[in-house]
């Protein structure tokens, strides 16, 4: 049936067509009709959702208002509370030295009545009252002063108290406005969840009104798009050392910009192809094939799809993306047929072109993008892995993920029922990328995403910008790219900063990396590990970091310092003068990640940054380095190593071996116990 509606039709023909194919072209339109007022709905759907989310932001942000101002209308009476204590209680104490005041003023009176009756009787002067009434009125000066100064603190008082009942009418007057605001905002709110309730009953019915185009029958064909499928165009060139391939494949929409792209054929191009020839087709394996991104693991495999013979394979592809939805690409004969579908449909249009995928050569549908955690790509492995284990004599799958595993429901048994085989692809490496770059029509596409435009700020450490040949350029960039070929031949240096996220962090970016780790589920795991390496020479070369040693628990600041690469097939002649930080020109040097070096002090510590939860402990590549840096055994220098791994996972953290005992015994390593010299050291959050 979706071999019949895959068919060109010429419209000049249309009212030549059959009745069904006439009332099917109606079907089409009301079908587009429909999608389309789904769409619509969806997006208003959105729009309301949206505004609800933003409704609840204010109100939430209305009640932390009215809380807060609740607790100022608390503070404020109880300030209003303490200011009227103390008024009151000055009052008492200007009281106090009023009445203390009168009092000495009736002792003078009395005091100059009794003077005068013994003047009067004895004739004589007294000293002694003249003193006792100087006495006294220096006691009643002395409380008129505190009088005096009592007033002056009232009256503050009260001037506070009077602007604390200013606030307490301001805030009288925001708490009402935020009462009608909460108001207003509850009946947002409940219109909003009116129109939303109104909005999924139309969603409902409309999806019941799209489930009735998708049953057998009346499957649209509006929806597909048609293309070259330049079938005799692609293939393998330069004695099988490059496959030429159509890019437009990899495009989201179907009949995309034809784009020439040239794959090397490293090792892993040619494990994976035969992975695919003998595991999944001649064995008829479920084939499994994962590996971090931008291993190349998606072009390689359309690369051996579009090159089987088309007269005895059926080829179909299936690219899943992050918001659920889905592309479906089927090879009929010099035309590659194509269609999207959001996440809600994906299921049943898939079960029903599938149902409808019929034909005498065997077929073979590759799913690409798959991660474990998005629900719609379940459902579309579910429908996949069903067809075909309803005839694996005829039918293949093949599922390709960036995951670093299938997951951890993953059984032996189960694999062995159902022929499941899984393949790993290893990352890039920089003598692949040198091998293919020697190919002319390689670099010239890839050439212009080879330069490092990229400021000194942004990276962290100052990369070398002479000019030299496609060797210098490729290993400049290979201090962003790392292992992942997209990075390199792909993306700009600018591009890769940004989706590295790599331009505005900081020290604390790396802290927070080496305090919670890497999510080894997520699939990423190489490609945070390239960007830990670069957040550490950043913090180094802008502020430094703070590590806690673990055997010692003691806590030491690395000072930042200057970031400079070195060789270590080259030898230097001279060493900086102050502590330098050098860091290796390869991206997958072993042993280390830098090396710090002290000439004053003559000490040399290498750094390891891991977020593996073990280690191997490489002693090989140590001695070269201190050579090629001019550091001789004999001359006095120590030598030190430090594993620098997140803070979660100290406790279990452990050297798995040691290769190449007694390579540092010179430099004062004792043979056979390596393990006791090496640090293991975690990154601080400074508050």
């Amino acid at each position: 049936m979706v071999k019949h509606q895959l068919e060109d039709r010429d419209d000049g023909e249309e009212r030549k067509q059959p009745r069904k194919e006439r009332t099917m072209n109606i079907t089409e339109h009301a079908f587009k009709d429909t999608e389309n007022e789904s769409m619509a709905t969806e997006l208003e759907i959105k729009d309301t959702k949206e505004k609800i989310t933003a409704t609840e932001l204010e109100i939430k942000d209305t009640k932390e208002k009215i809380k807060e101002t609740k607790k100022q209308i608390t503070a404020t009476k109880l300030e209003i509370k303490g200011a009227m204590a103390k008024i009151t209680a000055k009052e008492l104490e200007i009281n106090e030295k009023k009445t203390k005041i009168e009092e000495i003023e009736r002792q003078i009176v009395d005091r100059r009545r009794q003077q005068e009756a013994e003047d009067a009787s004895m004739n004589t002067e007294s000293v002694d009252f003249d003193e006792l009434v100087r006495h006294l009125q220096r006691d009643k000066k002395r409380l008129e002063g505190e009088e005096k100064r009592l007033e002056g603190e009232k009256k503050l008082l009260e001037k506070g108290l009077e602007l604390l009942e200013k606030d307490m009418t301001r805030l009288d007057r925001d708490m009402e406005r935020l009462d009608k605001n909460m108001e207003r905002l509850d009946k947002d709110m409940e219109r909003l969840d009116k129109n939303m309730a109104r909005l999924d009953k139309s969603m409902d019915a409309l999806r019941e009104k799209e489930r009735w185009f998708w049953e057998p029958g009346r499957a649209p064909v509006s929806s597909w798009k048609g293309s070259d499928a330049r079938l005799d165009w692609m293939g393998f060139r330069e004695e099988k050392k490059l496959f030429r391939l159509d890019g437009s494949y990899l495009q989201y929409e179907g009949g995309g910009k034809e784009e020439e792209l040239f794959l090397y054929c490293r090792e892993s191009f040619v494990k994976q192809h035969r992975f695919l020839q003998e595991e999944v087709l001649d064995n008829q394996a479920l084939g499994w094939i994962l590996g971090p991104p931008g291993s190349g693991k998606t072009t390689t495999s359309f690369a051996f799809c579009v090159s089987l013979d088309m007269g005895k394979w059926s080829v179909a592809f299936v690219r899943l993306f992050f918001d659920g939805s889905v592309k479906f690409m089927r090879i009929i004969g010099n035309q590659i047929k194509s269609c999207c579908f959001s996440a809600y449909y994906a299921t049943q249009a898939f079960h029903n072109i599938l149902c409808g995928w019929r034909d005498d050569k065997k077929l073979l549908l590759l799913i690409d993008g798959y991660w474990s955690h998005i629900e719609a790509h379940q459902h579309v492995l579910s429908v996949c892995s069903h067809w075909r284990n309803q005839r694996r004599e005829d039918r293949r799958l093949v599922v390709v993920t960036s995951m670093s595993s299938r997951g951890p429901k993953t059984k032996v048994h189960l694999d062995r029922e159902f022929n499941v085989k899984q393949h790993l692809v290893d990352s890039w490496t920089i003598e692949e990328y040198l091998e293919a770059v020697r190919f002319d029509a390689v670099y010239k596409r890839v050439e212009p995403f080879l330069e490092m435009n990229v400021s000194k700020d942004q990276l962290g450490f100052k990369v070398p910008r002479e000019q030299g040949g496609r060797e210098d350029r490729v290993r400049r960039k290979h201090y962003l790219a790392g292992g992942s070929c997209r990075y390199m031949f792909d993306m700009t240096s600018a591009d890769v900063i940004e989706e590295l996220n790599l331009d505005s962090i900081s020290a604390n970016s790396l802290e927070m990396v080496c305090r919670y780790g890497a999510c080894e589920e997520s699939g990423d795991i190489k490609v945070v590990s390239v960007s830990i390496v670069m957040l550490f020479f950043q913090a180094m070369e802008r502020t430094g970091l703070t590590v806690k040693y673990d055997k010692s628990g003691q806590t030491v600041h690395w000072d930042a310092c200057l970031v400079k690469i070195f060789d270590p097939r080259k030898s230097k002649k001279t060493l900086p003068s102050c502590r330098t930080c050098f860091r290796p020109i390869s991206e997958n040097q072993g042993g280390y990640d830098a090396v710090f070096v002290d000439l004053p002090s003559k000490c040399a510590q290498f750094v390891q940054v891991t977020v593996a939860k073990q280690h191997d402990f490489k002693l090989r590549y140590f001695p070269e380095a201190l050579i090629a840096l001019g550091i001789l055994p004999g001359h006095g220098w120590t030598v030190k190593v430090v594993l620098l791994i997140p803070q979660n996972r100290v406790r279990e953290f452990k050297i798995s071996c040691v290769d190449d005992r007694g390579k540092l015994k010179e430099y004062g390593w004792e043979g056979g116990q390596e393990e006791t010299n090496v640090d293991i050291a975690s990154v601080l959050l400074e508050h």
